[in-house]
Order: structure tokens, then C-alpha cells, then sequence
């Protein structure tokens, strides 16, 4: 059996801001006929908890059952469902969610669209212990602490069958806010070293080694546009633009380099020193759970152009995780060998859980999770 590690990094809000703004539906707010067996013992019961029963309370004052699409909800069992169980539960009037013919599920937790309380205390019999609301929000931070590991000293000094101990060969899951992927820390060297040109007073990259200055193989810029020849890279980035206006731009077919510092003086020195392409994204796979898009590298990762991450937390912790290059970069993650699935998520608990089964389905080895929440139980158990 596979094993994953799930990183969860969570901060829990206190109780009190929790029960100010907690409502509570009555049987009365569902409908006129009571609910068989009566909603009071749903409640007692603490098979669902308060958020999800205020919005089936709210859902069905405003729609009919037959026409409402229902309220997603987390819905954990003592046990994996079988096939009849299954069947069972959409005969009972709740919804699983499924992906390629599979529910959607965490172990015994699964993704569904419930229309009612009594419909879920109805899973009971199937060994339902608690259901949750699937629209409870998580929150990420940008506060953080990273200690000092010494993972350099592990890249440097520790091999396995000649292969750095770098995270190579290991998939991490981010589910977050999303990365921004065109980022240079999440690219890693695909070619090279390639000797640099001197053209009418710019830079060239000999891509095709023919001595001549292409328009493809420059100018050589770099983000923080320094000038001259002596490049400083510990905090800056230097690039093929094609396009010669001062800006990363992939679809021009510009390309992040990384620089040879071939005399150790902390600089990079044009042309005398070499670079090599930075052409492989670290992205291996990326989930864009709002637009349903699954993207993958070598097959349609360059159509994802537009999806980035406008929140910058997600970045944040997928370059702590795997940014940098060795050698190439001052500024890199404790794995920069690993691959990323990144899942970018609105960070609904339906969400959540999506992403986690996703990475799942992908292979991830680790799984990465860093956000809070001021609602639930708070007891540890969603």
C-alpha cells in the first residue's frame, strides 16, 4: 500500500469566535411537516454539525427539494462504502461526488450533495458518524517560520546511487492559493552549458553552439535589469529576451538562464561565463479545481498561462518547499529536486478534500496543506 505524508499546518481560531456567529436551524425553518425521525435528535446527535444544518435550513426555504441542487457536505463513515453501499446512499437522496467513475473520498470521508437533514441522519444505518458543511472556508497565512535544517549539507554530502538527495524522485502536493509557475524557482535546468555571444553590444546564449548571435538566443536581461557585464544573481534572475522589451514574457520564447559563476567571486561575469537553461518546469501536475482544468507538464502545462496565483501564499510555500536551483541561485527550498502537484483551490472544505483525493490519485508522496479556519468543530476531528 502506497503511504502519504499530508503536511497539515493549522491554526485553530479561539472557541468564542466561533459560537458569536454559529446559527442553529429549527424544524420549523425546514418546513412545515416534521422531518421523520425528528430534527432535534439530528441536532443532539451530532451527526451534523450546526454549519451544515443552517444551510440546509436556508437552502430549503428558498427552493424546492426537487430543483435545488443541494448543499455540499463532507460525509465520514466508519468504513470504506462498498459498491451496494454506494447505491444505497443515492437511494437514500444524497449525492456522491465522482471523478472518472470513482467517488471522491479521503479514506472513509467522502465529497457529496445532500437536500436535507433527514436524507444524511438516513446514512446512519450505513455507519455514518459525522457529516460537515463543504463550504467552510480556510484562510492561508502569510506569517511563517522557517528554521534553519541544514538540507544544503544533505544535498552536498548525501547520494544515492550518484543522485543528490535533493527531493528528486519525490512528488509534493501543494494545496493552496496556487503557484505562481512561471516564477524562475520553479524552473530547473534542462540544457547547457552553452558559451554566451557579444552582439552590437548585447548578449547572446550559443544555443546551437554555431558561434553566431541568433534572434532567438537573446538579448540576455535579467528582472532587476542590472546593467554591465557582472551580474549579482543572489537575489536577481537572468533571461533570454527575445522580444528585447525588459520582460519575462513565455509565449515570446524568452527562457530563464542560470549562470556559471566560473571563479567563485559571488557574480556572473558576461561573456566569459557560461549559463545553462532553466527549461523544465518543476510543475508536474496543476488542478485548477475553480476552472475544472487539470494541466500537466509535457502534455498542456503551457496552456495554463493565465492560471497563477493572485494570493501569493501558495508561491510562498511551494518555493520554501522546492524553489531554487543549487549552484545556480541563492535563495532555494529544502527539496529543489521535487516535483509539485500543485492543486489551486478556493480552500472550501469540499475543496480541501477534492484536493487531497487528487493528489492522491496523482501519486504525491507528501501532501502539503497550510491554512486555518474560524468555523467547524474545532475539536480536531474535520
Amino acid at each position: 500500500m502506497r503511504r502519504v505524508i499530508i503536511v497539515l499546518i493549522i491554526l485553530l481560531a479561539p472557541m468564542s469566535m466561533v459560537t458569536r456567529g454559529t446559527a442553529v436551524a429549527s424544524s420549523a425553518a425546514i418546513g412545515e411537516q416534521p422531518l421523520v425521525p425528528a430534527l432535534s435528535h439530528v441536532m443532539t446527535s451530532r451527526t451534523v454539525e450546526p454549519m451544515l444544518l443552517h444551510e440546509l435550513s436556508t437552502l430549503n426555504g428558498r427552493y424546492s427539494l426537487a430543483s435545488s441542487g443541494g448543499c455540499r457536505a463532507l460525509l465520514q463513515f466508519d468504513h470504506v462504502l462498498s459498491r451496494t453501499e454506494l447505491a444505497t446512499v443515492a437511494r437514500l437522496g444524497v449525492d456522491l461526488r465522482y471523478r472518472h467513475g470513482t467517488p471522491v473520498r479521503v479514506g472513509e470521508l467522502y465529497l457529496a450533495s445532500v437536500r436535507s437533514a433527514a436524507s444524511v441522519h438516513r446514512l446512519e444505518q450505513l455507519g455514518l458518524l459525522r457529516a460537515f458543511s463543504g463550504s467552510k472556508k480556510f484562510y492561508p497565512s502569510l506569517v511563517e517560520s522557517v528554521p534553519w535544517t541544514g538540507a544544503d549539507q544533505v544535498w552536498h554530502s548525501l547520494h544515492v546511487d550518484g543522485q543528490a538527495i535533493d527531493g528528486y524522485g519525490v512528488r509534493v502536493a501543494v494545496l493552496d492559493t496556487g503557484v505562481d509557475w512561471l516564477h524562475p524557482s520553479f524552473w530547473r535546468r534542462s540544457a547547457g552549458p552553452f558559451d554566451v555571444l557579444l552582439s552590437d553590444g548585447a548578449f547572446y546564449v550559443d544555443l546551437d553552439r554555431d558561434g553566431y548571435a541568433d534572434d532567438n538566443e537573446g538579448p540576455v536581461a535579467t528582472v532587476l535589469h542590472q546593467p554591465g557585464h557582472n551580474y549579482d544573481l543572489s537575489s536577481d534572475y537572468m533571461f533570454i529576451d527575445v522580444g528585447g522589451d525588459g520582460h519575462f514574457t513565455f509565449t515570446d520564447g524568452d527562457r530563464w538562464l542560470g549562470g556559471i559563476d566560473g571563479n567563485g567571486d559571488g557574480t556572473v561575469t558576461l561573456p566569459d561565463d557560461d549559463v545553462v537553461v532553466l527549461g523544465e518546469s518543476k510543475v508536474a501536475v496543476l488542478y485548477d479545481q475553480m476552472g475544472q482544468k487539470v494541466y500537466v507538464r509535457g502534455v498542456n502545462l503551457t496552456e495554463a498561462l493565465s492560471v497563477t496565483d493572485y494570493h501569493g501564499h501558495g508561491t510562498h510555500v511551494a518555493s520554501t518547499i522546492v524553489g531554487g536551483q543549487p549552484g545556480f541561485t541563492q535563495r532555494v527550498g529544502v527539496a529543489p529536486g521535487a516535483d509539485l502537484i500543485v492543486v489551486q483551490s478556493g480552500l472550501d472544505s469540499a475543496d480541501v478534500l477534492d484536493g487531497i483525493s487528487f493528489a492522491i490519485e496523482q501519486d504525491a508522496d507528501i501532501i502539503n496543506m497550510s491554512f486555518s479556519s474560524y468555523l467547524g468543530f474545532l475539536d480536531g476531528t474535520d
